[in-house]
């Protein structure tokens, strides 16, 4: 079964009342609105399923008012895996230009395979290519993470073992799952 998503979107929206919200399916690297049109754009998720996620970064800033925000969240590659070792954004990037130019197939194609994952520090390299600055990075906790710990501490000692994991830097990276930039156009 393949879900709408827009559908989707607008039977959620109009539970909270939202009802004149224009909803548009459309290519992240060629947008259907004019430059400087948009006060927000949210790429969540995304990034690591197409083989030029500059592009949408460009993309994105093209169409962002200056002063609009520009919200990414993606997969942490640093994170601990019990998967395959996925390959980061530097070294696919370096891999593809060795290819002289040939051009993967983007996996949203086929299906929700990552074709990379980002470093925070990679993800912030890219943003600082289009002059955004960046307000805030907030780490994503694991789900699975805390469902097996929750089975050995109760909610109070959980809560205090995250606080205290997120505020150690090589934790943080080991324990996120995820990335979430906060970023404004200038």
């Amino acid at each position: 079964m393949r879900l709408n998503f827009i559908a989707y979107a607008k039977l959620k929206a109009s539970w909270k009342g939202k009802r004149n919200v224009e909803w548009i399916v459309a290519d992240a690297r060629n947008l259907p609105f004019q430059k400087n049109s948009i006060d927000c754009v949210s790429l969540l998720e995304i990034l690591e399923h197409t083989t030029t996620p500059e592009k949408m970064v460009k993309e994105a800033c093209r169409v962002l008012k200056k002063g609009g925000y520009l919200i990414i969240s993606t997969v942490n590659q640093k994170r601990i895996k019990l998967s395959a070792k996925s390959i980061s954004y530097s070294d696919f990037k370096r891999s593809t230009t060795k290819k002289m130019g040939r051009e993967l197939p983007d996996s949203t194609a086929k299906g929700s395979e990552h074709i990379f994952e980002f470093q925070a520090v990679e993800l912030q390299r890219l943003l600082r290519e289009f002059n955004i600055r960046i307000l805030d990075i907030k780490w994503i906790t694991f789900l699975g993470f805390k469902l097996i710990l929750s089975n050995f501490f109760n909610r109070r000692v959980l809560s205090n073992l995250e606080r205290f994991i997120f505020k150690v830097p090589y934790l943080k990276e080991k324990f996120a799952e995820g990335l979430m930039f906060f970023c404004l156009k200038c």
